[in-house]
C-alpha cells in the first residue's frame, strides 16, 4: 500500500539587510527560514481514481534552532578599480608572521634597503589612511615589530590617480583590524642574529591589543641592539691616472627603541576616530678607519636621532554613500645629532665636528567620496604640507679652536587639491577622469650666502583611466602624471669641498622633473600581472661636471629629456593543493636621453640609450598548519647606463617557521639572509674620468626568533550568542 504525504516544503531562503562599510566590506544581518517535512494524514489508496479529502486547517508555529556550524569564507585577494586588496585573515600562516614578512609575500611587492617596491617602483606606506612621514629605517623597525595578525586588509595601489601626492608612484595601504573579541591579545617576541664572528643584532618587542566596548587599542614597544658594519673601497681616475685610492672600515653598535600605539573609538553610524602615535630613538658610537695612498685616519662618532609622529583621523564609512572618506591631521618632529672626532696616523686629534639637525612637518589631509546614483562616483580632497628644517655644523681645528659654523634653514609649503569623477557604464567597464593641482613654495638660507632664496610654482597633474574588469581578466588603460622635486642639498648656492680633487656646487635654479606616462596594466586570472608604461621626463636631472685647474666641480642640473619604457611581469602560482605557493617577478626598463643642454658634457664613450632589468622569485611550502618554509631570491644582472656601470647582484633568504603547543601559539623561526651575496661594485662615469666604489659588507647571517601569542577574553561566540550559542561553532 502506497503512502502519500502532504508536505509543506518551501525552499529555504534568506532575508538579508546589507550595509556597505569602509572599502569593500559589508555587514550582513541574516534571517533564515527553513522547513521540515510535515506528515499530515495517512490515506489508504484503493484505486487511481480515488478522491481524497484534504480539507483541514494547520497552524505554523515559530521555532528557533541553533546552527551547529557557521563557516564564513572569502577570497584572500580581490580587485577594486585596478588595485589588489588583500584580506589578511584569509591568508595562511599570518599568525606566525610579522608585517614586514607578510608584505614580501604579496604579489608584486619586494623589499629594498630604502623601502618597499610595488611592481618595481617605490611605494609609500599608508596606515589607516594616513601617510607615515618617517624614515625608511624607522618604518622597517615598525613593520618588523608589528604582528601581521593585527592587520585587516592591505591595498596595493599600483597607479596614483591623483589622490596622493604627485611625488608618489605606488602606495601600500595598510588597514589595522577594526574589531576583535572583547578581551586582549598579548604577543612577546625576541630575536637574535649571528655573523661568523659574533652577534649581529639582538632584541625583541611586546605587542598588546585590547578591545573594551567601543574602544580598540594596540601598542608595540621594541628594542634592538644592531651591528653597524661597513667595508668600502673608493678610487678616482682622472684622465686615466689614479689620483685617489681610499679604503674605509666602519664597525660599532647602535641601540634602537621604538613605540607605536593606536586607539580606535567607534562612534554612531560606524564612524570612527583614530589616534596614532609613533616614537623612534636610536643612539650609538661606531668607529671608522680609513687610509688612502697619501693619508691614514681614524674616526670615532657618537650620535643619536629621534622621531615623533602623531596623527588623528576621522573616518566616515562607505555606507554613507553621499559623503564618506577620511579627514586627518598629522604632526612629525625629528632630530639628528652627531659628534665626529678625527685622529691622524699618530693618533692625535686634529678635528672635531658637531652636527645638529632638527625638523618638523604638519599635514592636513581630507579624502572624500560621494556616490551620485548607481553610476557616478566623485572623489575630491585637499592636502596641505608645511615643513621646516634647520641644520648647524660646528668645526674645531687642530688646536680645537672653534671656526666658522655653517648653518642651513629651510621651509616648504605644499598645498594641493584634486577632483575625480568615475562613471561606470556597466559591471565591467568604467572611466575615471581626474585633475590634481599642487603649489610649491619654499625658502632657504645658507650661512655662506647673505641672501634668502625663495621660489614658488604651480603644477597640474591630469589623469584619465579606463577600467575593464572580468573574472579572469582586468585592464587599466590611460594617462598618468607626477613630479620629482630637487633636493635642498642640490640647490644650496656656493662651492663645498668633497675631497682633495672634487668639489660640489649648488644650483638654485634647478627645475623639478615632470613625468607623463601612458599605462596599460593587465591582470590575468586575478593574480598574474603584465604592467606596461611608456612616458617622458621633462627637465631630467643628472650630474654635470666641469674642470677648474686640477679640480673637478660637480653640480646637479636639468641636463636632458628622458623617454622610457617599462615592463613589469608578476606570475604567482599555487601547486599541491596550495601547499606550495610563490611568485616570479621581472622588471625591465629602457631609457633614452635626448635634447641635452648646451652646458652638459656626456661621459666619453657612453651611450644615451640603455636597458636595466632585475628579477625576483619567492617560494613558500606549508605542508601542515604547524610548519612553513619560505625562500626568496633577487637578481640584478650587470647594468650599464650613461652615467654608471654596476656589477651583478644576487641575494637570497630563507625562513623556517614551526608552531608549538596545542594552540600552535608558540612560533619558533630560523632565518638566513644575504645568501650567496658577494661584493658589489659600481663605477660612475663623467667626462673622461671615473669613480669606482666597492662595498664588501654583505656577508650572510642567521637569525633565530620566538613569538608567543596569548589571546584571552570574551569569545566571538558570546557576542553572537543569539545566532550560534553552541560550543562547536568555528566562530570561537
Amino acid at each position: 500500500m502506497r503512502r502519500i504525504f502532504f508536505i509543506i516544503g518551501l525552499l529555504p531562503f534568506l532575508l538579508t539587510n546589507a550595509s556597505a562599510l569602509q572599502g569593500n566590506s559589508f555587514k550582513l544581518d541574516i534571517c533564515m527560514f527553513g522547513y521540515d517535512d510535515l506528515c499530515h494524514k495517512d490515506f489508504a489508496v484503493v484505486s487511481d481514481s480515488q478522491v481524497i479529502d484534504l480539507t483541514s486547517t494547520d497552524t505554523l508555529t515559530k521555532e528557533s534552532k541553533s546552527l551547529p556550524e557557521v563557516v564564513v569564507q572569502a577570497k584572500w585577494l580581490y580587485r577594486k578599480d585596478g588595485n589588489a586588496v588583500i584580506n589578511v585573515a584569509q591568508m595562511t600562516h599570518t599568525k606566525d608572521l610579522q608585517t614586514s614578512q607578510l608584505l614580501q609575500r604579496l604579489p608584486g611587492v619586494t623589499k629594498k634597503n630604502d623601502g618597499y617596491l610595488l611592481n618595481g617602483k617605490p611605494a609609500a606606506i599608508y596606515i589607516n589612511g594616513v601617510r607615515q612621514n618617517i624614515s625608511a629605517s624607522s618604518m622597517q623597525a615598525f613593520l618588523s615589530n608589528l604582528p601581521a595578525e593585527a592587520l585587516s586588509t592591505i591595498e596595493l595601489v599600483g597607479l596614483n590617480t591623483g589622490t596622493y601626492s604627485a611625488t608618489t608612484d605606488g602606495v601600500i595601504r595598510i588597514n589595522m583590524r577594526a574589531n576583535m573579541p572583547l578581551g586582549y591579545s598579548f604577543q612577546p617576541y625576541v630575536f637574535s642574529s649571528f655573523l661568523p664572528e659574533g652577534v649581529r643584532n639582538a632584541g625583541g618587542n611586546i605587542f598588546y591589543m585590547t578591545k573594551l566596548n567601543r574602544i580598540l587599542t594596540y601598542h608595540t614597544l621594541s628594542y634592538a641592539n644592531n651591528r653597524i658594519r661597513l667595508q668600502q673601497s673608493d678610487s678616482l681616475l682622472l684622465h686615466g691616472v689614479r689620483l685617489l685610492n681610499n679604503e674605509r672600515r666602519r664597525d660599532g653598535r647602535s641601540h634602537v627603541l621604538t613605540y607605536q600605539g593606536a586607539l580606535s573609538y567607534e562612534l554612531n553610524q560606524q564612524r570612527k576616530l583614530l589616534l596614532n602615535t609613533f616614537v623612534y630613538n636610536d643612539w650609538g658610537q661606531p668607529e671608522a678607519q680609513w687610509h688612502s695612498n697619501s693619508r691614514y685616519g681614524r674616526e670615532v662618532s657618537s650620535g643619536r636621532s629621534d622621531l615623533y609622529n602623531l596623527s588623528l583621523a576621522y573616518q566616515i564609512p562607505a555606507a554613507q554613500r553621499a559623503f564618506h572618506g577620511t579627514i586627518a591631521y598629522a604632526f612629525s618632529y625629528g632630530s639628528e645629532h652627531t659628534n665626529t672626532r678625527f685622529y691622524n696616523e699618530q693618533e692625535r686629534l686634529y678635528e672635531d665636528v658637531q652636527s645638529n639637525m632638527e625638523g618638523w612637518m604638519h599635514t592636513l589631509n581630507a579624502d572624500i567620496s560621494s556616490y551620485v546614483g548607481e553610476q557616478w562616483l566623485f572623489t575630491y580632497g585637499l592636502q596641505i604640507d608645511r615643513n621646516s628644517v634647520w641644520n648647524k655644523v660646528a668645526y674645531a681645528n687642530q688646536q680645537l679652536q672653534s671656526t666658522a659654523v655653517p648653518s642651513f634653514t629651510g621651509a616648504e609649503l605644499l598645498p594641493a587639491c584634486y577632483l575625480q569623477a568615475r562613471y561606470r557604464y556597466n559591471s565591467a567597464l568604467a572611466l575615471r577622469v581626474g585633475l590634481r593641482l599642487e603649489h610649491t613654495a619654499y625658502q632657504y638660507a645658507y650661512s655662506h650666502t647673505p641672501t634668502l632664496t625663495h621660489r614658488s610654482y604651480t603644477n597640474l597633474f591630469p589623469t584619465v583611466l579606463l577600467y575593464y574588469d572580468r573574472p579572469n581578466y582586468g585592464l587599466v588603460l590611460g594617462l598618468t602624471s607626477r613630479i620629482s622635486r630637487p633636493k635642498y642639498s642640490w640647490m644650496l648656492p656656493g662651492v663645498r669641498v668633497v675631497n682633495d680633487f672634487l668639489s660640489f656646487e649648488g644650483h638654485p635654479e634647478i627645475q623639478p622633473s615632470q613625468i607623463y606616462a601612458l599605462v596599460a596594466r593587465n591582470t590575468l586570472f586575478q593574480y598574474a600581472q603584465l604592467n606596461l608604461s611608456y612616458g617622458q621626463v621633462h627637465h631630467f636631472v643628472g650630474s654635470s661636471y666641469r674642470s677648474e685647474g686640477k679640480r673637478l666641480v660637480e653640480s646637479m642640473d636639468n641636463i636632458a629629456k628622458r623617454s622610457f619604457f617599462t615592463a613589469n611581469v608578476v606570475l604567482p602560482f599555487a601547486l599541491m593543493q596550495k601547499k606550495l605557493t610563490g611568485q616570479l617577478q621581472a622588471n625591465v626598463d629602457y631609457s633614452r636621453l635626448s635634447d641635452f643642454t648646451s652646458q652638459y658634457q656626456a661621459p666619453h664613450g657612453r651611450a644615451p640609450r640603455y636597458w636595466t632589468h632585475s628579477y625576483s622569485a619567492s617560494l613558500e611550502y606549508t605542508p601542515n598548519n604547524r610548519f612553513s618554509c619560505y625562500l626568496q631570491g633577487e637578481l640584478s644582472p650587470q647594468q650599464n647606463t650613461l652615467f654608471s656601470s654596476s656589477s651583478i647582484q644576487f641575494s637570497g633568504s630563507m625562513e623556517l617557521n614551526y608552531s608549538l603547543l596545542k594552540e600552535r601559539n608558540l612560533v619558533l623561526s630560523l632565518s638566513t639572509y644575504n645568501l650567496f651575496s658577494h661584493p658589489y661594485s659600481k663605477v660612475h662615469f663623467f667626462l673622461d674620468n671615473s669613480f669606482h666604489t666597492t662595498n664588501y659588507s654583505t656577508e650572510p647571517y642567521i637569525q633565530i626568533s620566538m613569538k608567543l601569542r596569548l589571546n584571552k577574553g570574551q569569545h566571538v561566540v558570546d557576542e553572537y550568542r543569539s545566532y550560534t550559542p553552541v560550543s562547536s561553532s568555528r566562530l570561537q
